[in-house]
């Protein structure tokens, strides 16, 4: 690989770990909330939250972009 090709990689890559950490980070709040709850939802939530990891790059190729502007 190439010093270009590896650059042109890298907004999609930190996209996807962006949107991944906060993935994780709200199946990690939801399973911190829920302590009283039987472990078999704990766990349905930490299986579709890796799930989601999966599919988050798919949904980023098919979907149509959004970009907001941070300061209008």
């Amino acid at each position: 690989m190439t010093g270009a090709t590896i650059v042109s990689w890298l907004p999609a890559v930190a996209d996807a770990a962006v949107k991944g950490l906060v993935l994780l980070g709200i199946a990690g709040a939801v399973t911190t909330l829920w302590r009283g709850a039987s472990s078999a939802m704990r766990h349905l939530v930490w299986s579709v939250a890796l799930f989601g990891l999966l599919v988050l790059p798919v949904l980023g190729a098919v979907l149509p972009k959004w970009r907001a502007p941070l300061f209008p």
